[in-house]
């Protein structure tokens, strides 16, 4: 599940920079070149889309800015969340621009905590871009 998610994402021109994933959460931090970027916004504002008419699973795309070295850097920030692992197959679709028939939530899902800071060392300093 995380390499299919991860792989339809670098479709889209993210390069993945840190993910995280359990059994019904998934906490990814990329970033977009900018030749890549009216790809990337088409593909958020198409699964934002879904969300609002397709039920089981739950997403939150932002952009997350940090200060490092006197600039300001931002990274794509995803947090997807199913309310059971069944749902993941259902999300992939949804993402991969499926049609797909999901059920109701029946509570609201909780999300992970977002990504903790990334480490400030020479292979990610400066690889955030779009100062």
């Amino acid at each position: 599940m995380k390499d299919i998610i991860l792989h339809i994402l670098t479709r889209f021109g993210a390069e993945i920079i840190e993910s995280r994933f359990s059994e019904t959460n998934a906490s990814i931090l990329c970033r977009v070149n900018e030749k890549e970027e009216p790809h990337w916004q088409g593909f958020v504002a198409e699964t934002l889309k879904r969300l609002e008419k397709e039920k089981g699973w739950d997403a939150h795309i932002c952009k997350r800015y940090m200060w490092r070295d006197g600039k300001l850097f931002y990274a794509w920030c995803l947090l997807l969340a199913v309310e059971t692992v069944k749902e993941w197959d259902l999300l992939i679709a949804a993402l991969r621009g499926e049609e797909v028939q999901a059920k109701p939530l029946t509570q609201k899902i909780p999300f992970v905590a977002p990504l903790p800071p990334l480490p400030q060392d020479q292979k990610t300093k400066g690889a955030l871009g779009n100062p």
